[in-house]
């Protein structure tokens, strides 16, 4: 919408402009991923919660939760590679990571009681660590675009057309706020070590990261080919191995318990990444060069 009325501000006749921009275009598909993303985080909480209350497992890293940290990080990277850069884009980023954040307390706070101090406290933790992990990614996403000029974009809009892109400001800009909001959750949770709660939101992007944003890259692609799924197939395997022998070495737990979680985590980021890059795909948008 901002984009066509600055067409129109331009002096551009309405006819010249042919309907909606290409950014209005890739607005409202955007817009269809973060509800998906919103309704899966929302099935996600309330399936988990039926098989096993939340109060049980508030401090667990279990496949849902592994599930949501996937469909975050790849919100936040789709957000940043599809919209053309700029202020604006960084505003409809943090405005997509806060309401995931909101998403998952919203619906944990139907589920859970209230009345108790140390699960709302936690669900307030988690819901604010979902949207840092998705600032995080959007951060990547940023990265990329600046060092690699690779960007997802509808096949519709014109071969020839660049887009706007991001400048080293408005990646610092995404790297002040993020480290802002650590500060303040570090200030207001005391009932957390807070050498812990910083190093749980660090490690839920560097473990969903790796897990989930490879399967989104491959499933975006122009051409899917076999080689890449072999290739990301072999590399997920390698992460979950190296996942589960540093649990196994630190935990003391057995083999064959700590092997099936392992497997279970990972399969629910790929999961995530994977509806996500089917849905992408389905609306239009591929890797292509800035």
């Amino acid at each position: 919408m901002l984009a066509n009325v600055r067409m129109f501000r331009a002096g551009i006749p309405a006819a010249a402009a042919g309907g909606l921009s290409d950014a209005a275009k890739v607005q409202w598909r955007l817009a269809i991923v973060l509800v998906t993303n919103a309704v899966l985080i929302a099935g996600s909480f309330s399936i988990e919660d039926a098989l096993a209350p939340w109060r049980t497992r508030m401090d667990a890293t279990t496949p849902g939760w592994c599930f949501v940290l996937g469909g975050a990080s790849a919100v936040g990277m789709v957000m940043a590679l599809a919209i053309d850069g700029g202020s604006l884009a960084v505003a409809e980023s943090l405005l997509a990571a806060t309401l995931l954040g909101y998403t998952y307390f919203l619906v944990g706070a139907v589920q859970i009681d209230m009345g108790r101090a140390l699960q709302h406290a936690h669900l307030v933790f988690r819901g604010a660590e979902l949207g840092l992990v998705c600032m995080a990614a959007m951060m990547l996403g940023i990265a990329v675009r600046l060092m690699f000029r690779q960007r997802l974009r509808l096949g519709v809009a014109p071969a020839g057309r660049a887009g706007a892109q991001y400048q080293l400001g408005e990646l610092m800009f995404v790297i002040v706020v993020f480290s802002v909001g650590l500060g303040l959750l570090n200030l207001f949770f005391d009932h957390f070590h807070r050498e812990t709660q910083l190093a749980d939101i660090l490690l839920a992007a560097i473990r969903s990261f790796p897990a989930a944003l490879p399967w989104l890259w491959v499933v975006t692609r122009p051409k899917v080919a076999l080689a890449d799924l072999a290739i990301i197939a072999a590399a997920s395997l390698g992460v979950m191995m190296i996942k589960a022998a540093i649990s196994y070495a630190t935990t003391g737990e057995e083999i064959g318990g700590v092997l099936l979680l392992a497997g279970e985590r990972a399969a629910a980021y790929a999961t995530s990444a994977i509806v996500n890059g089917l849905l992408l795909r389905g609306l239009g948008f591929r890797w292509h060069a800035v």
